[in-house]
């Protein structure tokens, strides 16, 4: 039996096909004479095509009502993260630099009390250092840049340039 004619017998209502001789046999026809081979076919076609249907749209809905209560829970979520992360004894390092410092610029902001320095080096990677002291005396500031470049003030003194606001 080739497998045209078991498609053809397969889906035909009206013949079978016989396995012993390979002929055509009629069926008997137990409706009236009115029903067509086409029409047997119409009911049963169309109960599977209007489930299919029928289903496709169930579940669409389902998917949909699935995936809403699925990001309704993700994103419905707080997400707060802490304030700050408190270290209980977080570490102090301590940086010591040999520094050869080329030059001093201080820029004094009279109007809000500020002085901002930049001091430029030579002999590392670093090439600049920027501090910010809310000073605006001359004396003071040569103080405290010395005290934080652990240099003398008289090298401070000479290796310093001012710029006054």
């Amino acid at each position: 039996m080739t497998p045209f004619r078991w498609l053809r017998a397969r889906f035909s209502q009206n013949r079978i096909l016989s396995a012993q001789d390979g002929q055509i046999a009629q069926k008997q026809e137990s409706s009236s004479s009115l029903r067509s081979p086409a029409n047997s076919l119409l009911p049963a076609s169309f109960l599977k095509l209007g489930l299919f249907f029928l289903t496709l749209p169930a579940v669409g809905a389902l998917f949909w009502l699935g995936t809403g209560w699925l990001n309704q829970s993700v994103l419905g979520q707080s997400y707060r993260l802490p304030d700050q992360i408190i270290l209980p004894n977080p570490p102090q390092v301590e940086l010591t630099l040999r520094l050869t410092v080329v030059s001093i610029d201080v820029e004094i902001d009279q109007r809000e009390g500020t002085s901002e320095v930049a001091v430029q080096v030579r002999g590392s990677t670093l090439q600049a250092l920027e501090f910010e002291y809310p000073l605006t005396d001359y004396a003071t500031v040569e103080r405290a840049i010395a005290q934080e470049l652990s240099l003398p003030p008289e090298q401070v003194r000479q290796l310093i340039r001012y710029r006054i606001e």
